[in-house]
């Protein structure tokens, strides 16, 4: 189903794409509601899965999926695997699992080590901080297909131009975002809001978040990099599988490691995107030459 949506998106059907996933991500959040309202416990968890595939199944069967079923039907040409897709899919593959170990990590960790309650307090601190920084993403989302066609038509200034619009914006979403959220922290625990227990201390929360806006611009850099080349997804995707090193043992001592841990990682992982884009300056420099 993703690679039907990823074709489509490579054709340039980006509006009537978005528009479906914005009503999928409702339809997600009403069916896993509907199952817990109805006291399907623990097994609500299966309702986001099964509610994400019929969507994508009934979707890709109307007219918008017809290009998908024709080029399932009749490819245009015979697929050579090991040079068309995977020097290109494989990392991405490989980018796309490790991204989720820094994040898969931290809570399960910190409960082996630290205990319920720091766990607890970690996680709801990393749900407020993923969901700020999802929304700055949201600004990015919707112009990488347009990066991506300006790229293919080699207008490599008009790439750059709309990255900086739109690290600039993204950027400033998240950082004015992530100032509120550490205030209104700080505010609730003066004014002694009984909510506050479920959330880390403002230190933590603020390292968690520049971790994350760290995360952020690497990953800006990185879409930028790899609108040109594949290969820019491997070194980072190489630090990510370093974070075990990294956390599991900042895990045994406190929650500030922890989150030490966790900045560390991401920053790494930035600079690893940083020498990617810089890698890739100069050699579109000397091809220039």
């Amino acid at each position: 189903i993703q690679a039907g949506l990823s074709f489509l998106e490579g054709l340039g059907r980006v509006e009537p794409l978005f528009r479906f996933q914005a009503v999928r991500s409702m339809l997600i959040r009403a069916g896993l509601w509907a199952a817990l309202l109805t006291g399907a416990g623990v097994y609500s968890l299966i309702a986001e899965p099964v509610v994400m595939i019929l969507a994508g199944v009934l979707w890709l069967r109307g007219p918008q999926g017809a290009p998908v079923r024709a080029a399932w039907v009749r490819p245009p040409a015979p697929i050579r695997w090991r040079d068309d897709v995977w020097p290109l899919q494989a990392p991405i593959a490989l980018s796309t699992f490790t991204g989720y170990l820094p994040y898969g990590l931290l809570v399960p960790t910190a409960y082996a080590f630290l205990g319920p309650v720091p766990s607890g307090q970690l996680g709801m601190t990393m749900a407020l901080v993923t969901a700020l920084s999802g929304g700055a993403f949201a600004f990015v989302s919707p112009r990488i297909p347009r990066m991506a066609m300006a790229a293919a038509r080699g207008e490599a200034a008009r790439v750059g131009a709309e990255m900086r619009r739109v690290i600039l914006l993204a950027g400033g979403v998240y950082m004015a975002g992530a100032v509120l959220a550490v205030l209104g922290l700080i505010a609730a625990i003066r004014l002694d809001v009984a909510l506050t227990a479920r959330l880390a201390d403002p230190l933590v929360f603020s390292v968690l978040a520049a971790a994350l806006g760290l995360r952020l611009a690497g990953e800006l850099l990185r879409v930028h990099t790899r609108t040109w080349q594949s290969d820019a997804l491997w070194p980072a995707a190489l630090v990510d599988l370093g974070a075990i090193a990294l956390i599991l043992p900042a895990a045994q001592h406190s929650l500030y490691a922890l989150a030490g841990a966790f900045f560390a990682e991401n920053l790494l992982f930035g600079l690893a995107a940083v020498w990617c884009w810089q890698r890739w300056m100069a050699q579109r420099w000397m091809a220039q030459r």
